[in-house]
């Protein structure tokens, strides 16, 4: 009840600086059905193969004017009928995908801060990694200076690595 009280706050806040800016509500449901026998590993003959559907589903909540740019989007990733309908607390599968503010200074510079899709490029070394289901974001602060065709980023990034990472089975 608090996690919908808070959403109904934030959607009427955002609501009454409508007529001054533009306020997008947007969402996601990205569900990938796979066919695993062998992930990673050559395939045993004692394990079994695994079917099963992964869903994405995020909601988008886009706040922009002249000056400033702010996003705030909401993420749960689970796959079908893995959760017992009667539990009641699930760790790890809902959280925020990002929640970033950006200020412009003028048409040339601004900054942003928060958690962010850092991209560049073909993304390669740096991006997002949407084509998994959780993505890649990072907690930073970067400058930026956009004028005609030259770009300039400065990024600071933090990040902890105290989670230790679990094999992918199914």
């Amino acid at each position: 009840m608090k996690k919908f009280t808070y959403l109904t706050v934030l959607l009427l806040t955002l609501g009454i600086y409508g007529a001054q800016a533009q306020v997008t509500v947007s969402a996601e449901v990205r569900p990938r059905t796979e066919f695993r026998n062998g992930f990673k590993t050559l395939t045993e003959e004692a394990k079994d193969a695994a079917f099963f559907t992964e869903q994405r589903s995020r909601l988008y909540l886009d706040y922009a004017d002249s000056a400033f740019k702010f996003r705030v989007a909401f993420q749960d990733i689970r796959i079908w009928g893995e959760t017992p309908q009667i539990f009641k607390e699930e760790y790890g599968k809902s959280f925020i995908s990002e929640a970033w503010g950006q200020y412009y200074f003028n048409k040339s510079f601004s900054v942003k801060a928060g958690r962010q899709i850092i991209s560049y490029d073909n993304q390669r070394f740096l991006g997002g990694l949407e084509w998994a289901q959780q993505g890649r974001r990072h907690d930073a602060l970067l400058f930026l200076y956009e004028a005609n065709k030259s770009k300039l980023h400065l990024g600071f990034a933090y990040n902890q690595d105290d989670d230790k990472p679990e094999q992918a089975f199914l």
